[in-house]
């Protein structure tokens, strides 16, 4: 594996200029092609690159199901793709006291802990729902989990010791993971993740269909990008800015995607109780 120390980063006032950004290709000096790992200049781990670490037939199993998820979308991820949130008219004419962006095709799969307009943790409604899709998909969030272990060891015992003390009704089985975002083509402007547990790490893997080019995953603060294919993993640090350059070439109408997983343990989850104590905070909203 390749070992590369970045001698520098962009000034933390420069780097908050593109947040919310859509970014293109002069946002990086260096792409990580092959089996690396990329280190920040105070020497902490900003990413890994594993090539090749998911098995085709792996991933075919579990691609319609991930397809599929493409009808799930959401209006709240504006900030993550780049759009403006703006105030809606309700249907009586008057204006809603909350903001939303346009529907993207973003899903949340597999677990939910509480929030104050849904105050019990829960199932995502795909995993409630088709159970025969997320069966297909659970034996990829495993060997992610798997290769995590291998190669950013300690971020996985962090995780783990939390998977642990959370009820196992809410952790998906076999994994120290509780939750998925599936983004189907959906290009990330520059962004922080938020709600994930700080002593982790992103676990990220694709789909991809047609000829298309680019959709690199860029550090912009270390003006680096990684080409990340179908079949590799890439762990990274979440809470660094990061975002995606343009899809070239990707025509939907003719079939071409790319689906993002990401794989991670909400933070709060820990605070759940078990499926039936849960069941139960529901009943008595």
């Amino acid at each position: 594996m390749h070992r590369i120390i970045l001698k520098s980063k962009l000034p933390p006032k420069t780097a908050a200029k593109t947040l919310g950004k859509l970014i293109g290709d002069d946002s990086y000096d260096i792409v990580v092609t092959g089996t690396a790992a990329i280190y920040k200049p105070d020497g902490t781990l900003l990413l890994k690159l594993i090539k090749r670490a998911f098995a085709p037939e792996l991933l075919d199993a579990s691609r319609s199901a991930l397809r599929h998820l493409k009808r799930y979308t959401s209006d709240n991820r504006g900030k993550y793709a780049g759009m403006p949130r703006i105030v809606r008219t309700k249907a009586d004419g008057t204006r809603s006291n909350t903001t939303s962006a346009r529907n993207v095709a973003s899903a949340v799969i597999g677990y939910f802990d509480r929030s104050p307009r849904t105050p019990f943790c829960r199932q995502t409604a795909f995993t409630a729902n088709e159970v025969d899709r997320w069966e297909t998909i659970v034996p990829v969030a495993q060997r992610m989990s798997d290769l995590m272990r291998e190669h950013v060891p300690d971020r996985w015992r962090a995780q783990h010791r939390a998977a642990q003390n959370t009820s196992p009704d809410f952790v998906i089985d076999g994994t120290v993971f509780t939750t998925l975002t599936v983004n189907n083509t959906v290009r990330a402007a520059v962004h922080r993740d938020s709600g994930d547990l700080d002593a982790g790490f992103g676990c990220m893997s694709i789909l991809r269909g047609g000829p298309w080019t680019g959709g690199y995953l860029v550090f912009p603060e270390y003006r680096t990008a990684v080409d990340l294919d179908e079949g590799d993993a890439i762990f990274f640090d979440p809470h660094e800015l990061h975002a995606n350059t343009e899809f070239d070439g990707l025509d939907e109408s003719d079939g071409d995607y790319r689906v993002s997983c990401v794989y991670y343990y909400r933070t709060r989850m820990g605070e759940c109780g078990t499926a039936v104590q849960e069941l139960q905070r529901a009943r008595n909203r």
